[in-house]
């Protein structure tokens, strides 16, 4: 129990190494086959695994690219729909017996207790720190800098390991013993681990893809906009839980 909570605890505090690195593992070993047939033409695996990830990555920025159109004019309709929502809001809120009151109320009232232990009119709540604008920028520029990061550390783990080969695999075979049996026996575990990753990574690639298809056909139908970008964000974010 002491090694399981230890284990998870080293995984929480290096999430920013081990989320990277567990992505990385994961394509490599979807892009692995594709490199195998390409080192059958190219003869060197590091030509072969290069042309991949430049593959790679000129698809998703082919993608990005011809969704950007869309991306622009859902961005230039989000204040429209927000000043609709803002209305909408006000004017449920306005009502008497609004809910909208009833839970500001209570969050009101339960902030007031966790603060100075009173209810009611008798412990007025602290305004809320403001929050300057260059702080916001500032935020959201070092969110986007992990990000790149990470997606950069990925790309170049992905390469490095589609590059190595089968050095990983012959290392845990050398490490597992002199016998023959010892061996053997570990090269069946491995070959039984890589079999089922790739039956995963199929399954996930079939989920995604129905997952897309069905929103993009539901949301066609129903006559919503940019229906094709909706399916292709569903099958992405379908991916993000697991």
């Amino acid at each position: 129990m002491i090694a399981v909570v230890a284990v998870i605890f080293l995984l929480h505090w290096g999430a920013e190494f081990f989320i990277p690195l567990f992505l990385g593992i994961l394509i490599s070993y979807a892009l692995s086959p594709l490199v195998d047939q390409l080192t059958r033409v190219v003869r060197y695996r590091v030509i072969s695994a290069g042309v991949v990830v430049v593959a790679l990555v000129c698809a998703l920025g082919f993608a990005a690219w011809s969704a950007s159109d869309d991306i622009q004019a859902i961005w230039q309709k989000v204040p429209v729909a927000a000043k609709s929502v803002s209305r909408t809001v006000q004017r449920i809120a306005s009502k008497p017996s609004a809910p909208i009151k009833e839970v500001n109320k209570a969050a009101e009232d339960i902030e007031s207790v966790a603060k100075t232990g009173k209810t009611g009119a008798s412990a007025k709540a602290q305004a809320p720190p403001r929050v300057s604008v260059w702080q916001l920028l500032w935020t959201g520029w070092k969110g986007v800098t992990v990000v790149a990061t990470q997606l950069t550390v990925v790309l170049f783990l992905v390469f490095f390991m589609l590059a190595s080969g089968n050095l990983f695999k012959r290392k845990l075979v050398m490490l597992s013993g002199d016998r023959l049996a010892q061996r053997k026996f570990t090269v069946q575990v491995i070959d039984e681990i890589d079999g089922q990753i790739r039956r995963y990574l199929v399954v996930m690639l079939v989920a995604n893809t129905l997952v897309g298809l069905g929103t993009w056909g539901v949301f066609a139908l129903g006559g919503l906009e940019y229906a094709g970008l909706w399916g292709l964000v569903a099958a992405v974010l379908h991916t993000v839980p697991y």
